[in-house]
């Protein structure tokens, strides 16, 4: 590989850097909607301490009756799924499976273009194309940080430890 097709690391570090404010920032931003969502569907919860609401699916719907969220039971454990101002595509994903919890980010089109996950092994953020292959990857796993990009292929161009 030449030094031409060697991206500049400190443009890659500023950019990284970037990205997880965006992402943390995204993330606040999500439990505030969670917690927005929970003071909107229980407004009278406070008035009824000691009670259990227990359901398997809260559904929230805008002011045209179109479905914005859920909050439910998935097939692979529980999650919040926020959709799009028309209530067709999924804008994100947060989810807690067995190995630990993954929030996923998707394009206007459906494509999982962000995905946040810990598992056993450790943290990881991984960004994807509009086709939904991974192009970068940075993580913590087995004691280790990482920073790995992808060509269009999938093949690895570029990996740091």
């Amino acid at each position: 590989m030449t030094s031409q097709q060697i991206p500049d690391t400190n443009f890659i570090i500023e950019r990284l850097n970037k990205l997880e404010r965006q992402n943390h920032r995204l993330g606040v931003a999500l439990a505030l909607v969670g917690i927005l969502a929970a003071c909107l569907i229980f407004p009278g919860a406070r008035f009824h301490r000691g009670r259990t609401i227990t359901a398997r699916r809260i559904v929230l719907q805008d002011e045209n009756g179109t479905t914005r969220a859920i909050l439910g039971m998935r097939s692979a454990g529980p999650g919040l799924t926020l959709y799009d101002e028309n209530g067709e595509n999924v804008q994100a994903l947060l989810t807690v499976l067995k190995t630990g919890p993954v929030l996923s980010l998707y394009d206007a089109n459906g494509a999982t273009r962000v995905l946040l996950g810990v598992t056993p092994k450790g943290a990881t953020l991984a960004f994807n194309d509009a086709k939904g292959n991974l192009r970068a990857e940075m993580g913590f796993l087995s004691n280790a940080p990482s920073i790995t990009f992808f060509d269009s292929k999938g093949k690895p161009v570029y990996l740091a430890h």
